[in-house]
């Protein structure tokens, strides 16, 4: 498996600022109000990331020999599956709010009650692709000791390269 690509990091985050944009003006235009993003989003981000690295720690102690993590040997593409989503969906998420503050910044009148949350989740998400990027660096497959031998996971993914 390859690592995820810059540019579908790119183009997840302006995917999801344009439709952040377009959500807002849509129903603003319509004469709702803008929504209020809870912090309690921006926590659920904020523990994914904890939990993207945690798994990522898990996965890298599971590649060791004598390791109490084996259990994840088996799982490490899967968890691999799982931290690539994350970057993704983080980009996503950090586009949408982008959008949707960049459309409520340009309105005369800034509702004060939604800015603060939709910072927080933007910075959340963030960090949710960042934590996601380390993750996945910690899922590649050391060298082989022996220049013959096969990788350990048996995932047939050449050293240096992601599980």
């Amino acid at each position: 498996m390859s690592r995820t690509s810059p540019l579908s990091l790119l183009i997840a985050t302006l995917v999801g600022a344009i439709i952040g944009f377009g959500v807002d003006a849509f129903l603003v235009g319509r004469g709702g109000s803008v929504y209020l993003v809870p912090w309690e989003f921006a926590t659920l981000l904020a523990a994914l990331a904890v939990v993207t690295v945690v798994l990522g720690i898990g996965v890298r102690r599971s590649l060791q020999p004598k390791s109490r993590w084996r259990e994840l040997r088996p799982r490490a593409v899967d968890v691999l599956r799982f931290v690539k989503t994350m970057a993704v969906a983080g980009a996503f998420e950090a586009g949408y709010l982008a959008g949707f503050l960049v459309y409520m910044l340009s309105r005369p009148i800034v509702p004060d009650y939604a800015v603060p949350s939709a910072v927080g989740t933007v910075i959340a998400a963030v960090m949710l692709v960042i934590a996601a990027l380390v993750a996945e660096r910690l899922c590649e497959l050391p060298p082989p000791t022996d220049p013959d031998a096969e990788p350990s996971s048996g995932s047939g993914a050449p050293h240096g390269e992601p599980a």
